[in-house]
């Protein structure tokens, strides 16, 4: 789903800040 890899590249980024 569109919505989940949208999701998932958020968190990675909010954890590499």
């Amino acid at each position: 789903m569109v919505t989940a890899k949208v999701q998932n590249v958020n968190q990675t980024l909010a954890q590499t800040n």
